[in-house]
């Protein structure tokens, strides 16, 4: 297949997967139907006691197709709550002190729309030294036989991930498939290295 002929879903802090995908050059099509349940407005982070999924709440649809572009986030108080969790989760890892204040801002800033958070998200990856390359489209929404949107649910299971250390490697076991905040914070600047390295992304 033609890679950049496919769209990626726009998740926020996505996974080392997402970012692989991301880098052969597949559109993010802000008119896609956002769908619940998946990490379009949640990541998995990992803390003392096992993975975490941290989600920001959105306005319901009530059954209405929406496109993402017109999702709303519906209050803000997750913001602090986020960054409680982030900060007792990597507070110990090699690299929180150079990028925690950089995530704060971007949780931080003020979105009133969660593809505006996601943006930041992802620029502030990019500011992270990490190679992001992504390009938006506003096309109808399409869905095609193929695609890769419904990989992007918690119940997606992807093949593993290289392992690294975490955090909290004393107790659990290497944790795959947490979002990219995971690998910046243990593997700092490498993680553009890492995502780069060979792993498999599912492409036939």
């Amino acid at each position: 297949m033609m890679v950049n002929d496919y769209t990626i879903p726009f998740c926020l802090f996505p996974s080392p997967q997402w970012f692989a995908l991301c880098n052969l050059q597949p559109r993010i099509n802000r008119n896609e139907i956002y769908l619940k349940q998946t990490y379009r407005n949640r990541y998995d982070v990992l803390g003392v006691n096992g993975r975490l999924s941290l989600t920001v709440p959105v306005s319901g649809q009530k059954g209405i197709k929406t496109p993402l572009k017109d999702i709303r986030i519906s209050d803000q108080q997750w913001r602090k709550q986020h960054l409680a969790t982030l900060r007792s989760s990597y507070g110990k890892a090699a690299y929180f002190e150079h990028y925690f204040d950089g995530l704060s801002d971007a949780l931080l800033k003020p979105t009133a729309f969660l593809i505006d958070l996601n943006t930041e998200a992802l620029e502030w990856v990019s500011r992270c030294k990490v190679d992001v390359q992504w390009t938006f489209a506003d096309e109808p929404w399409n869905y095609r036989e193929g695609d890769w949107t419904y990989r992007w649910e918690p119940a997606y299971h992807w093949p593993a991930s290289p392992a690294y250390p975490q955090v909290f490697s004393d107790r659990h076991p290497f944790e795959g498939q947490l979002s990219i905040i995971d690998a910046l914070m243990n593997k700092g600047p490498l993680t553009g290295a890492y995502i780069r390295q060979p792993m498999n992304t599912g492409i036939e």
